[in-house]
């Protein structure tokens, strides 16, 4: 599980960009009966099982990152966010620009030695600019080229890792355990279709898109939510190391929920929970409206410093998501 999470932070998928799927692809086919993609991305892996039920698992597998917007003299650039950058992280911060080729650069400071007082201050994102060191960048980048951060996933202490793109690639690593253990136990009651979204970061488009005129009975929506760390709230934090939270909200159905708090009591399997007053700001709040309604079910798993270079995630909690909701479909 944790080679697939390293292999799937340390690749690609903004726009265009589709790596990250593509590897996905590759690790869920030998756990499924039939692997397709549609038009925005998506991986969809599909499990048969005895009867005509139809389950759908999803995370979303698209990150975080830029847009081109100007290609200026001297090796620089300019970039625009595409989804929610944490600005105060990127000064020094490198990136990955994917035009012609993929080149790296550095987002640019200025040494506090001669910074005016202004500048001091957290920049815009528009007032920063990127260095590439290239001559010729023009020939290689272009308006509309898209990039990513550039940062190897590492191990910290006691079971945590930090990467980029933990938020959702550790959802998919969660769907793709799931789906191994399934194939380990034999055809499962209900079809299982698994999907690996792209589009979250930008309205959810993929899971629009995908979840759409596949006769889905009961959804589990799988994403990132906020493990508690120095300087936030703890009443707005769930807890790493503590295992799934389960969420609840007025959008979501209230009798999975009780399923799942059922099953992971049965089992042994730590969770928790996380309440929202409305919309849960993640795919379920569109899947759970694909065509006629589906019930829907949102498990996230807690991380940290979510949306910069260094999101942090304790690798137990991401196991304990995977056999809640293998034991739930089992």
């Amino acid at each position: 599980m944790k080679e697939n999470l390293v292999k799937l932070c340390n690749s690609h998928f903004l726009g265009s960009e589709t790596q990250a799927a593509k590897l996905a692809e590759q690790m869920l086919a030998p756990f499924v009966d039939e692997i397709k993609t549609d038009i925005s991305g998506s991986v969809f892996g599909y499990i048969y099982g005895e009867n005509d039920e139809n389950i759908l698992l999803e995370a979303h597998i698209d990150e975080i990152g830029f847009c081109v917007t100007n290609v200026l003299e001297g090796g620089f650039l300019r970039l625009s966010s595409v989804g929610g950058i944490d600005v105060r992280t990127l000064p020094a911060c490198s990136v990955v620009i994917h035009g012609k080729k993929d080149i790296k650069g550095v987002f640019t400071s200025t040494p506090p030695h001669l910074a005016k007082e202004k500048q001091k201050e957290f920049s815009k994102l528009d007032e920063i600019v990127v260095d590439t060191g290239l001559d010729n960048l023009e020939e290689i980048v272009q308006v509309g080229d898209f990039a990513t951060f550039d940062v190897a996933p590492k191990d910290l202490q006691n079971g945590y890792f930090t990467a980029k793109s933990v938020d959702d690639r550790s959802g998919c690593v969660a769907l793709i355990e799931v789906a191994k253990m399934i194939k380990q136990n034999g055809k499962p009651k209900n079809n299982i279709i698994i999907m690996l979204s792209s589009g979250e970061e930008l309205g959810n488009r993929g899971a629009k898109i995908g979840a759409f005129g596949k006769n889905i009975h009961k959804a589990i929506a799988v994403d990132v939510s906020f493990g508690f760390s120095h300087g936030c709230k703890k009443e707005d934090c769930g807890k790493c190391e503590k295992g799934a939270m389960i969420g609840i909200s007025p959008i979501l159905d209230k009798s999975m929920q009780k399923e799942l708090v059922d099953v992971a009591e049965k089992n042994g399997i730590l969770y928790q929970f996380e309440a929202m007053s409305g919309l849960t700001s993640t795919d379920a709040d569109v899947i759970n409206t694909t065509e006629n309604g589906v019930k829907c079910a949102l498990i996230s798993i807690p991380i940290k410093y979510m949306h910069t270079p260094i999101e942090t995630v304790y690798l137990d909690d991401i196991k304990a998501v995977a056999d809640l909701i293998f034991e739930y479909v089992k």
